[in-house]
């Protein structure tokens, strides 16, 4: 098509192009645009990056408070029965020591 009408043209001796300060300068506006828009993607996958890591970071940081907090109530609920387990044997043994049947 085209390419070889051009091709023809030239070997006739006839340049063709319409002008190549122009054409040049078209090429060049669009590498522009190019690396333009590839440094606003990339900018953009930066920040989407930032903002995952942020949240990541932050996802984190709530299931170590979610964990301590489970620690935690574990604990208070661990001590608690060791707690109760101490005032059965306590009232137990005051029941034992006053001839009463020790009742488990």
């Amino acid at each position: 098509g085209n390419v070889v009408a051009m091709d023809n043209l030239k070997n006739r001796g006839i340049d063709y192009t319409p002008c190549p300060k122009q054409e040049q300068q078209e090429q060049e506006e669009e590498e522009m645009k190019e690396k333009a828009e590839q440094k606003r993607i990339a900018a953009e996958k930066a920040e989407q990056e930032r903002i995952a890591a942020e949240k990541a970071e932050q996802e984190r940081i709530a299931a170590e408070k979610a964990e301590q907090e489970r620690m935690a109530v574990e604990k208070a609920e661990q001590e608690r029965i060791a707690t109760e387990k101490a005032e059965q044997e306590r009232s137990t043994q005051h029941e034992g020591e006053a001839g009463v049947p020790a009742s488990t």
